[in-house]
């Protein structure tokens, strides 16, 4: 294996544990801080979709509205 498919393989690991605790993070309880620091680390396209798709987290928590007017209002944030 060379250098290149080893990074290429460690990248899509991480990015399926990503996709994993984006999964089952709880609405309930994911912060708007957390939410923020997870679209910082938001480094793919496929994370991008899982975190803002309509059945994921996010889209469940209590303050999706207003966060996503914020993004909005202020072009920082683009999930």
């Amino acid at each position: 294996m060379t250098v290149a498919e080893v990074l290429n393989l460690l990248e899509r690991e991480r990015d399926e544990r990503g996709i994993a605790a984006l999964l089952i993070d709880d609405p309930k309880k994911i912060t708007r801080e957390q939410a923020e620091q997870q679209v910082d680390q938001l480094h793919s396209g496929m994370l991008a979709h899982v975190f803002s798709s309509c059945d994921a987290t996010l889209a469940k928590t209590p303050f999706v509205i207003d966060l996503a007017d914020q993004w909005i209002r202020h072009g920082d944030r683009a999930p």
